[in-house]
């Protein structure tokens, strides 16, 4: 390998201006976070053996992810776009191995085998595919327009991969994933330009399927019927919906006080992962909810507004994307904990604790940060053009001599 080549990949852009404002807001929902999950998990763990009676326990972990983003934020800011670019097959194609390795020597949790466990640290390989999928959608629709309008240059392939990512999910299994994955994906084929005839297609065909899993396990069945009325069984499939009711309506208008949640003392199950959001309202009110949601509305505005800014496709599509995934999980997480949605066991980015769901969050900051600096790729589209005019002009010069030998 040139390692002049590799120098250029590494090499920081000079005069490159980043996005403060995006990272500013980042640094922000991170650091609320951290407090946020101490507050919720430091009871559970300070009176749990399994976690040696140490109530920072799920702190310390958290803050190993924060640690490592941010690791990954400083090495993705000094890379060149192309390199990025060019990495997005072989990043999809591991995450695509690391998920196959869950099923042979995974860890198993709360009956679910989601985890492979390396060095002592736990890594979520389906969190690395929302991230890979959206990279390499970027790479693949940003080539030619003719793709994005074709179902079978451009439609099917992805479909082909999303499927794989899918089947092996649902091995785990995690119906949450799946449906995040399946709405990143629709969002990356509608701000690509898919036909509307293909989206719809693919989403009423998705719906089905989706339903068709629902009814044939009896306890995402039990999920869906407690969402249309938890109350009709509060103790069992109920219990986690009517608990974060109750937190978020305890809360009032100012909240209890950091620290002070009641329903975090065993009566509100995944306190600090899918339903953290519960935890705020019961302890910072109707403003701490509110100031959660202003601050994933500034993210969102600030991560669209550097995709609308770029004037290439790869760099639009990848910002947009990695926005849109983000927006898209706090969503869902911020709807299923005030019951708006069934329970689909997705957390909330930057908040919730998780280490490589904030390790994929932070690297895609990074990357949202990095085409904010960077200047446009040069379009594929436009070098096919410019190759087309040269051939014309090469053709129009032997035309124009065969003629003037003939009439010599």
């Amino acid at each position: 390998m040139n390692m002049d080549n590799i120098e250029k990949d590494v090499k920081l852009n000079k005069g490159q201006n980043l996005d403060w404002r995006f990272f500013i807001v980042t640094i922000v929902l991170v650091s609320f976070g951290l407090i946020m999950v101490y507050s919720s998990s430091s009871v559970e763990a300070s009176t749990s053996s399994s976690y040696n009676y140490n109530g920072y326990y799920f702190f310390i972990r958290q803050m190993r992810g924060v640690l490592l983003g941010f690791t990954g934020i400083f090495i993705i800011t000094r890379l060149r776009l192309e390199f990025i670019k060019k990495m997005s097959l072989p990043f999809v194609l591991l995450s695509i191995i690391l998920l196959a390795l869950v099923l042979f020597i995974g860890v198993e949790r709360n009956g679910s085998k989601r985890w492979l466990e390396l060095a002592g640290f736990s890594l979520q390989p389906s969190e690395l595919c929302k991230l890979s999928l959206v990279l390499f959608m970027s790479s693949y629709l940003s080539e030619s327009k003719k793709k994005v309008k074709s179902f079978w240059l451009g439609v099917f392939p992805l479909l082909f991969l999303v499927g794989i990512i899918f089947l092996l999910i649902e091995m785990q299994p995690d119906l949450g994933t799946i449906i995040a994955i399946g709405l990143i994906f629709m969002f990356m084929l509608y701000i690509a330009g898919t036909r509307a005839f293909h989206l719809i297609s693919i989403f009423i065909i998705g719906l089905g399927i989706g339903i068709f899993q629902v009814i044939e396990k009896p306890y995402r069945m039990a999920r869906m019927m407690s969402f249309v009325n938890p109350w009709k069984d509060p103790e069992s499939s109920g219990f986690q919906i009517i608990q974060s009711l109750l937190a978020l309506g305890s809360g009032g208008l100012w909240g209890m006080g950091i620290g002070q949640s009641r329903q975090k003392l065993f009566y509100l199950p995944e306190q600090h992962t899918d339903f953290i959001f519960a935890i705020i309202g019961e302890e910072l009110g109707f403003a701490g909810c509110l100031f959660t949601i202003m601050l994933f509305l500034i993210f969102i505005y600030s991560g669209f507004r550097i995709a609308l800014s770029r004037k290439d496709s790869f760099s639009f599509l990848l910002a947009a994307g990695l926005t849109g995934s983000i927006a898209i999980q706090a969503f869902v997480n911020m709807s299923v904990a005030s019951g708006l949605l069934p329970l689909t066991g997705m957390t909330l980015p930057f908040i919730s604790f998780g280490s490589t769901s904030m390790i994929v969050s932070l690297c895609s900051v990074g990357l949202v940060l990095k085409i904010s600096a960077s200047p446009p790729l040069k379009e594929p589209e436009r070098r096919e053009v410019k190759l087309e005019k040269s051939l014309r002009k090469i053709s129009r010069e032997k035309t124009y001599n065969k003629r003037l030998y003939s009439r010599l």
